[in-house]
């Protein structure tokens, strides 16, 4: 039997506040089965002052155990856990490769291709059975490995040894998506840790370095990928995907990339830019509500802040023009007719995927998109102010407007909420000066 408390341990893993495409583990507003138990739901993301997720806040099914009422709910993501109040501490050694290299003496020194990274030393939450782990047996822990309990054990103080790993499907597509797993002859992995990839986003404003579009890709340049011993925010810039391919090619050397560096455009423009192609049926999401046929989606004291524009030629694209502010009235990002030009000055601009946030600051989203080809771009994060007016999009989808003289409604949450459909009217949503809220024909749940 296998303990179960309010409080549990997860893979850090297993949640992804931004996730990419295909990621079906735990995410803000998602649900996920915990493997043996319940199906739960994320419902709050709590954070430490640096900006770091130290604990989910969820709800439980307790009718989605096998045998419940609900426990036939099709859910794509299964994750393993403990109980935090009877999980025990275990010391687990990883070991990987000793060798960096297929023929570690081929040049005539091994030690040059030492993997550092050939052992790790961590501190596992484990489920409390494993106190009468014995030495002659193998354990599999859930999705990660097999391990065989150490001589060093004792009483206390386990302590394990990965013998052999298990099959990781998201790892798979990891590898395939980004190479992460690449090491160097120094034993550098390719991932770029957060703190350093923020560092250089801020440094180049937010874009590509010789163009300013704003879906990048990091690049090692000072010195090179492969002859870096750490990850230097220094020496590593931002690229375009055109760009990076020139660079991967040799049509734009290192010291090309040195100087767009420098000097990059974005800080020298004082904006990033990304380049939309919607469909000629552009429909555009807030939270819970879809807008299709809306010429002005958002209308503010009779100031018209996203609009659509038709076709300038017939089988051109349509326009979409836009100017989105944060809850101090700062603009966070504009929209000219498809271009997206976000001022450099938004403390963090993050892209993945088709997905762009923007941060205020440490662990405050301003505003969160995606663009969703041919024809959808959702807004599923936004605090805006406008001339004391506000939208606020929320996590549940829900959507709160206020006006400046205090008067409020709210849209999608409650017993009432849902996915609502605005189409083939003049305006959507209607801020007045009088205090007057609307959307479309849609009725407030409070007012």
């Amino acid at each position: 039997m296998i303990p179960f408390s309010r409080e549990l341990w997860i893979e850090q893993d297993d949640f992804a506040e931004v996730p990419p495409p295909k990621f079906f583990r735990l995410k803000p507003g998602g649900e996920v089965r915990l493997k043996y138990a319940y199906i739960i739901k994320c419902d709050e993301v709590i954070k430490d002052p640096t900006g770091k997720v130290v604990e989910l806040r969820c709800t439980a099914d307790l009718d989605s155990k096998t045998g419940g009422a609900t426990s036939s709910r099709k859910i794509k993501g299964t994750i393993h856990w403990v109980s935090a109040a009877h999980a025990i501490d275990a010391e687990c050694r990883l070991y990987d490769r000793l060798f960096t290299a297929a023929e570690p003496d081929a040049d005539g020194d091994f030690k040059k291709n030492i993997n550092p990274h050939s052992l790790e030393v961590i501190t596992a939450k484990c489920e409390p059975s494993l106190k009468d782990a014995k030495p002659e047996l193998r354990y599999q822990f859930e999705r990660l490995a097999y391990f065989a309990l150490d001589s060093d054990s004792q009483p206390g103080k386990l302590v394990f040894n990965r013998t052999i790993t298990l099959k990781d499907t998201w790892a798979k597509v990891e590898k395939k998506a980004s190479e992460d797993v690449v090491v160097n002859k120094h034993g550098l992995k390719r991932y770029i840790p957060e703190e350093v990839a923020r560092e250089v986003r801020q440094r180049c404003g937010f874009g590509c370095v010789e163009c300013g579009e704003t879906i990048v890709q990091y690049e090692h340049f000072s010195p090179p990928f492969e002859d870096a011993t750490k990850h230097d925010p220094r020496g590593i810039t931002l690229l375009c995907g055109l760009h990076h391919d020139y660079a991967t090619k040799g049509r734009l050397t290192k010291q090309q990339i040195a100087k767009f560096d420098a000097n990059p455009f974005c800080k020298n423009e004082g904006f990033t830019r990304f380049k939309m192609y919607p469909d000629v049926d552009l429909e555009i999401t807030f939270g819970c509500c879809t807008f299709r046929r809306i010429p002005v989606v958002i209308q503010i004291h009779d100031t018209p802040l996203v609009v659509i524009e038709p076709p300038e030629v017939p089988g051109a694209p349509v326009r979409l023009s836009a100017i989105f502010q944060d809850n101090e009235g700062r603009t966070t990002l504009r929209i000219k007719r498809n271009v997206l030009e976000s001022p450099i000055n938004n403390w963090d601009i993050k892209t993945t995927g088709h997905q762009i946030q923007i941060c205020k600051a440490k662990g405050e989203i301003a505003l969160e998109l995606e663009v969703n080809p041919p024809n959808n771009v959702t807004i599923t994060r936004l605090e805006m102010t406008y001339e004391g007016a506000s939208v606020v999009v929320l996590r549940d989808s829900s959507f709160v407007l206020k006006s400046a003289n205090g008067r409020s409604a709210t849209f999608g949450q409650g017993p009432r909420g849902g996915h609502f459909i605005v189409q083939n009217f003049p305006a959507g949503i209607l801020i007045g000066k009088d205090g007057a809220l609307s959307v479309g024909n849609l009725n407030a749940q409070s007012v």
